[in-house]
């Protein structure tokens, strides 16, 4: 016995993909991301992400990947 269908699943954001579905595609590399961690002493995150062709978000994500976690550190 089926109550009720499900509602088909609305796809997310301004690219339309549908969340559940398609993984996402990394912005940067992993050379990048080396890259990036390099320069950041030296660059503002605007900067980087001038060079790099991203959002500054990006860079800024890049940048807290790196950082360990109070866990890690114990």
């Amino acid at each position: 016995m089926v109550i009720a269908e499900a509602p088909p699943r609305r796809v997310s954001g301004r690219s339309k993909r549908a969340a559940c579905h398609t993984p996402r595609l990394r912005k940067l590399s992993p050379n990048q991301e080396a890259t990036i961690r390099r320069l950041a002493a030296t660059k503002s995150l605007r900067e980087l992400a001038a060079d790099f062709g991203v959002s500054h978000e990006t860079i800024r994500t890049v940048q807290r990947r790196e950082l360990p976690t109070l866990t890690e550190m114990r």
